[in-house]
């Protein structure tokens, strides 16, 4: 049944709408750096700089700096590019002609916590999977943490997004396979869906007509 309240999407990127896959940069980072994979995610990934990086707090050099410095190892920029950007995936194009449709009815945002060097491969890899120039060519607005200096679950990440769409947290339904930022956005009142990792489908929007 459709909800006529509902007059925004809002969906994440990683794992929603581009395939992911965190384990490829894991290992290639493990081998670059020399850790193994469960140091690297609790020592490295969780370091206040990884934030820092997507609000946008800090540039690709500086990151780079970081990563180096914490395993006290000096790698080529272009060698911690490719670790960093291994966990890009393609972008079926079914979801792309869903999104064409869903936006006929709706307006259609995205939503990402995410940084430089991944969106410029990102978008590299968009094109070649879509024919599509770029994301903005499909979204009604396209957010990216690292340029609004928010990133989900920040509340005030969600309310910036509401107040630059001009959308009550009523009329919005937001994608994530994130469980925390799906928590935060239902505490702000936005309807909200949790999506198994790489498995966005119709199936999971029973209040979305298309």
């Amino acid at each position: 049944m459709k909800n006529n309240s509902i007059k925004h999407l809002i969906f994440d990127l990683g794992g929603v709408i581009v395939n992911l896959d965190v384990t490829k940069t894991l290992i290639e980072m493990s081998g670059l750096f020399g850790v193994n994979q469960q140091q690297l995610t609790a020592q490295y990934l969780q370091a206040p700089f990884f934030k820092q990086y997507e609000r946008g707090e800090i540039g690709s050099e500086a990151f780079r700096s970081e990563l180096c410095r914490l395993a006290n190892k000096d790698v080529e920029d272009r060698h911690i590019d490719k670790a960093w950007n291994a966990m890009i995936g393609n972008t079926p194009m079914f979801r792309i002609d869903w999104l064409k449709e869903l936006s006929k009815a709706y307006k259609i945002h995205m939503l990402s916590n995410t940084n430089h060097l991944h969106i410029v491969d990102f978008h590299e890899k968009f094109r070649k999977d879509t024919g599509i120039e770029q994301p903005h060519d499909i979204f009604d607005s396209v957010f990216y943490s690292y340029e609004i200096g928010h990133r989900k679950p920040e509340m005030s990440c969600y309310e910036y997004v509401l107040e630059t769409i001009g959308a009550k947290p009523e009329e919005a339904m937001f994608f994530d396979d994130n469980q925390e930022n799906i928590k935060a956005a239902q505490a702000l009142g936005i309807n909200s869906v949790l999506v198994p990792v790489n498995k966005l489908s119709k199936e999971l929007l029973p209040d979305v007509e298309v």
